[in-house]
């Protein structure tokens, strides 16, 4: 099977970036259409924070775009199991990265696993092809 799209998956709370970093140098080095998505979290009063984490993503989202790689950038406001279940339906991911120390991600993935069959990779470290 032909990898072509790719979603990395992290949430506010994500421990960092790197899974960003290996899926811009996938895509590169495979010719592959990446997503990014971040699934953010609510305040009480439903109110939306934005973080260190969410910037430093579109940072890079906007850089790769200036470099015209093909990256998308989604933004989960629901719940995560059905944030993901929808993207990888509607873009046809087939590949899910995620952080090797993000356990909430892991764990979201796994419980749509049997419905959604993807190939899921946890990433330890940047990694430049």
């Amino acid at each position: 099977m032909n990898t072509e799209n790719i979603l990395v998956l992290f949430s506010a709370q994500s421990p960092d970036l790197k899974a960003l970093y290996h899926g811009i140098a996938l895509i590169e080095r495979i010719r592959a259409r990446l997503f990014v998505l971040l699934i953010h979290n609510c305040d009480a009063i439903g109110l939306r924070k934005s973080t260190s984490l969410e910037h430093a993503c579109m940072d890079i989202v906007r850089q790769a775009r200036q470099e015209e790689l093909p990256v998308s950038f989604y933004l989960g406001r629901g719940d995560v199991q059905s944030e993901l279940m929808k993207i990888i339906k509607d873009e046809r991911i087939d590949l899910i990265l995620i952080d090797a120390d993000d356990q909430d991600m892991e764990d979201a993935v796994k419980k749509i696993k049997a419905d959604m069959p993807v190939q899921v990779i946890k990433v330890k470290e940047k990694s430049v092809f």
